[in-house]
């Protein structure tokens, strides 16, 4: 009788052409169909998410819109005179300057360029002055620091001015609608006796305007999603302050301590 395999060869070569056209004419029109499923699929599927994105901003715009107790600022204009009064006093730029028509050389900054005199200290204000001048001209502002530790460990936060019609003045939504600024306190707890890295972070925590439970939560998530966000990211804030000012004390050439008032010193 033959093999099995024989038989289907056999099978293929009695079939005529018109046969053999009208299976290839069938196959096109399934491969057709099935392409045509899967893209359905995937715009069916991209419009649910872009709605539901929508739904999720619209929440948001109206969360954010609603009254609340104005914060306090601590980082001002004095606190930047002050930092820049102190930094000229006990740092020097070996190639070029610090301040340039009042802006900052921020890359001279943090090079091995710059000296350092013995006892220089940074605090958490230097900080937040530090930062605004990193983002300059960027829709983000710290307005507010507090600190403190005990215990081996540090807590510290900041209150963050958000510019939030820059964030979405792409989006086709009336700025009437929402407030051009909204505020968000990050809140971060260390540990100090681990190694200063992301395991070291105890916990952190973000709060917009003065919203809490459900609503702070809907808030927050949106507002990293426009951000674009992660908790990889806000752990690496966590730590930054740490991190970046004890790294800085290899670049200048220095030893490095920290104290219970929360200053970093360099030696």
């Amino acid at each position: 009788m033959g093999k099995f395999s024989d038989k289907i060869l056999d099978m293929f070569s009695k079939q005529d052409l018109n046969k053999s056209s009208c299976l290839k004419r069938g196959i096109y029109v399934l491969i057709s169909i099935l392409t045509i499923a899967i893209v359905t699929i995937f715009a069916v599927v991209h419009t649910v998410n872009q709605s539901n994105e929508n739904n999720d901003l619209n929440k948001f715009l109206q969360l954010v819109s609603k009254e609340y107790e104005s914060f306090t600022p601590n980082v001002t204009l004095k606190t930047e005179s002050d930092f820049k009064e102190y930094v000229l006093s006990a740092t020097q730029l070996s190639d070029g300057e610090l301040y340039i028509n009042d802006k900052f050389n921020m890359e001279g900054f943090v090079s091995n360029k710059l000296l350092v005199d013995n006892g220089f200290r940074l605090n958490f204000f230097d900080l937040a002055v530090l930062l605004n001048y990193h983002w300059q001209d960027d829709v983000l502002r710290v307005e507010r620091v507090d600190f403190e530790c005990s215990d081996l460990k540090a807590q510290w936060s900041a209150l963050i001015c958000v510019d939030l019609s820059s964030i979405i003045s792409e989006l086709e939504i009336k700025k009437d609608t929402f407030p051009n600024k909204i505020y968000v306190s990050f809140k971060a707890k260390v540990n100090l006796q681990k190694t200063w890295n992301m395991a070291a972070v105890e916990s952190y925590d973000l709060q917009v305007n003065r919203l809490t439970g459900e609503e702070n939560d809907l808030a927050v998530s949106e507002l990293c999603r426009l951000l674009e966000i992660n908790n990889k990211k806000l752990l690496e804030y966590a730590i930054y302050p740490f991190v970046f000012t004890k790294s800085q004390a290899q670049i200048w050439g220095k030893n490095f301590s920290f104290y219970d008032d929360c200053t970093f010193e360099y030696n």
